[in-house]
């Protein structure tokens, strides 16, 4: 094909300049290129080798394959991800070399153009094997090498790539199981990329029930968090209730407790509460969460912060003392020296750091080291100085 320029014009004196389009196929080291081959299929070319040949029966010492293997014959377009061994790859490159007048055979065949380069951002529609969508052109694609008239070329458009605000992210958004042992349950997505046709959820958007209008009307309750609808997610909403407006609650409901010992209480006969340490549950007893009052906080001293309150009464106005109901809670916390001071039986050094809980201050917990330790030091601090003859009593901050 033949291309020139406008640089010099007919009775100019000038000879002319005239461009012939070439294409050669450039051999590809596999060391270098294995990867971006594998990586790129529908890109690059193949050639096998016949028996008893070699690289240099097909290629030339500048890496150029010889115009005679130059065909459908012999040249195959690379559309696997397979690197076949007894095989050359190849890339077509195509160029414009500069000729004048006198050097071309048919100057009848030569068309004048204007070179100018293709639009950025240029993509072409697609529709194959029941997917669609925008596939990224140059001037080096398919579409383009070898046309005569680029206005044959359909599907052409630009696209902006614009980075969304929202958009998938690893360990981030659920999707619900159709189908299994699992159905209707609620996953994580752990995958890099998002799955083809699955709808994703946030933790939001998988637990609202919508609430009646007898909800609605009865108004707010103390205690639960209420919703609205925006953009596409439930925003807490703190507002009063209003008719013939849609509001939204969780629809999760609280998980069971299940007794184990040293957590629960029961009341006996002279209505005192006591921790129960049986190994199983008692039929018919009812169980209370832990019933006493901690110290929050104690501006005299004698109570450590997280100590039980012994009395069955509120601390006296006067004495400044804080008093705070307990509530179990978890936490990450790091364990100081673990895999370098301790580098093996890391199972056991878990086991021995939970019955332990060394520099926990807060915990009363009666099956960890410091716990215990803790409510003997709270026992310690109720003993104020004792003299002989004297009955023991108990002041107003609970101390003998």
């Amino acid at each position: 094909m033949l291309f020139t320029t406008d640089t010099f014009g007919p009775g100019s004196g000038m000879p002319q300049n005239y461009y012939v389009m070439t294409e050669k196929y450039e051999w590809l080291d596999l060391t270098k290129w294995e990867n971006t081959i594998a990586n790129s299929p529908g890109v690059y070319y193949y050639l096998t080798i016949e028996p008893g040949k070699n690289k240099s029966d097909y290629v030339d010492s500048n890496g150029i394959l010889y115009p005679s293997y130059m065909s459908e014959k012999y040249l195959v377009k690379e559309e696997d991800i397979h690197i076949d061994e007894n095989a050359l790859y190849f890339r077509k490159v195509v160029e414009l070399v500069l000729s004048s007048a006198e050097n071309v055979v048919n100057i009848a065949d030569a068309t004048r153009i204007k070179v100018q380069a293709l639009e950025p951002n240029l993509y072409q529609k697609f529709n194959e094997n029941g997917e669609e969508g925008y596939r990224s052109v140059s001037a080096l694609s398919d579409i383009f090498v070898g046309k005569v008239n680029y206005g044959s070329i359909s599907g052409l458009c630009q696209i902006e790539a614009v980075l969304l605000e929202t958009g998938y992210k690893k360990e981030t958004y659920y999707y619900q199981v159709s189908n299994g042992e699992l159905k209707n349950s609620l996953i994580i997505d752990n995958r890099l990329e998002p799955t083809i046709d699955r709808n994703y959820y946030t933790v939001n958007l998988v637990n609202k029930r919508a609430l009646t209008a007898a909800e609605i009307a009865a108004g707010r309750k103390k205690g639960i968090d209420y919703y609205i609808r925006s953009n596409d997610d439930y925003v807490l909403y703190t507002g009063a209730l209003q008719a013939g407006k849609n509001y939204f609650v969780s629809s999760l409901t609280p998980a069971p407790d299940f007794y184990y010992p040293n957590k629960y209480y029961y009341q006996n006969a002279n209505g005192e509460f006591i921790l129960d340490l049986s190994p199983t549950i008692t039929p018919g007893r009812e169980y209370y969460k832990n019933p006493y009052l901690y110290i929050y906080n104690d501006p005299n001293g004698i109570y450590n912060k997280g100590a039980r309150w012994p009395l069955g009464q509120k601390p006296p106005e006067d004495s400044g003392i804080e008093l705070a109901l307990r509530k179990d809670a978890w936490e990450l916390a790091e364990l100081k020296g673990f895999d370098v001071s301790f580098n093996t039986l890391h199972g056991l050094i878990l086991t021995l750091n939970q019955m332990m809980k060394q520099g926990d201050l807060l915990t009363r917990d009666e099956n960890t080291l410091q716990g215990l330790m803790n409510q003997l030091n709270d026992l310690i601090h109720r003993f104020g100085s004792m003299a002989p003859g004297q009955f023991m009593m108990v002041d107003n901050a609970g101390r003998m």
